[in-house]
């Protein structure tokens, strides 16, 4: 590697570190905020809330690190500009070619890290994170029999017990139902039986009383009741019954679904298909969104008031490239057979690069014609 490729890849390094922890950082609350039902009322909450946290992590770098190398690369060629690093490289004779190079090294570097991410790191923590789900959702029976604490089985349902049997014989009951805010009910009751199976999870109360509000006509009824039973939607199945994403499969599987992943509703042959471009699209696009970077400020030579203009040039050329690949996957869900379209969208960054440096080389060297 040549002394101009280690310090290029030197000065890119920094801004893709920080960029990435920045992105990754906001994305990464975001989604994680969304996994506070599967935790709320959960003895160990901290710890499976950390646990879910880091299964989603592959899944946001991985969404997140395309962005981080361009935004990288737009940055390291503005500053190197700024302080006129490039333009003394440029006036001693170095060609556009030749600054090439280390950004698709980068770009090589970044697109290999993200092919480790999706065809292994992110099916696998996608699996693991279903599966933790699936096991928290099992726990449901188990805690409701937590005499003592106030459980949280489903969101907008408190359930409390004074005593409970490993029989399944419960006794103080407290149940109240806030999912619906316009009829917020609280049931309580002497004593009550839960009963399950694999499809259903259901308390069934005796002497116990129904208090509705309804918030409308702001009206408060009682209801006494002898028998009255109350069931909680849950997954109750096991890992080996739990249908894979199609994220989960690996890439030959995803080119060539078996009968079995074709029978599952809602599946056909184009989405498993579209679901292994999308594997490899985003990686070959992150090798040449650097170079795009590059070519775009590059095209547009030097010029003391800095180059807002052609960063906001080089940012619209990396959106449209991402419009062209959600554009491509969405014409390959509906026809597996639009599979090649997966290459257009790294194709077209691509072509644009070496369009615009081909380009820019042409006019130096009629520059140097006219100065000779």
């Amino acid at each position: 590697m040549k002394t101009l490729d280690r310090y290029m890849l030197a000065q890119l390094l920094g801004p893709l570190g920080f960029f990435t922890l920045v992105f990754v950082g906001i994305i990464w609350l975001t989604q994680s905020l969304k996994l506070l039902d599967y935790v709320v009322g959960n003895s160990s909450a901290a710890m499976l809330f950390l646990e879910f946290s880091s299964l989603i992590l592959p899944r946001v770098i991985l969404q997140v690190l395309p962005v981080s190398a361009f935004a990288a690369a737009l940055y390291t060629i503005n500053k190197l500009y700024g302080e006129s690093e490039l333009v003394v490289m440029l006036g001693s004779g170095l060609s556009p070619w030749a600054l090439l190079r280390p950004m698709l090294i980068f770009g090589a570097g970044v697109m290999a890290l993200l092919l480790l991410l999706s065809l292994y790191l992110v099916p696998r923590s996608t699996t693991l994170l279903a599966e933790r789900r699936l096991a928290v959702g099992n726990e449901l029976v188990s805690s409701i029999l937590t005499p003592g604490a106030f459980m949280h089985p489903e969101r907008g349902v408190t359930v409390f017990v004074d005593d409970a049997s490993t029989s399944g014989e419960l006794r103080g009951i407290f149940l109240h139902d806030q999912r619906d805010l316009r009829n917020v009910t609280t049931y309580t009751a002497d004593k009550a039986l839960l009963l399950s199976d694999d499809a259903f999870l259901r308390i069934v109360m005796f002497d116990g009383l129904a208090q509705i509000y309804g918030a409308p006509r702001d009206t408060l009824s009682a209801v006494q009741f002898e028998q009255f039973s109350y069931d909680f939607e849950m997954d109750t199945a096991s890992a080996d019954d739990r249908k894979k994403s199609a994220v989960e499969y690996p890439l030959r599987d995803l080119f060539s679904p078996t009968q079995e992943m074709l029978d599952i509703p809602k599946r056909d042959e184009a989405l498993y298909v579209a679901a292994g471009v999308e594997k490899l699209m985003t990686p070959s696009i992150a090798l040449f969104l650097p170079a795009l970077a590059l070519a775009t400020i590059l095209f547009g030579g030097y010029q003391r008031r800095g180059f807002s203009r052609r960063i906001i040039f080089a940012v619209i050329a990396g959106i449209a490239v991402q419009v062209l690949a959600i554009a491509a996957l969405s014409a390959i869900r509906t026809n597996a057979a639009l599979a090649p379209l997966g290459l257009l969208p790294a194709g077209t960054a691509a072509g644009l690069t070496f369009f615009l440096l081909w380009r820019l080389s042409g006019r130096r060297a009629a520059g140097a014609e006219v100065v000779a």
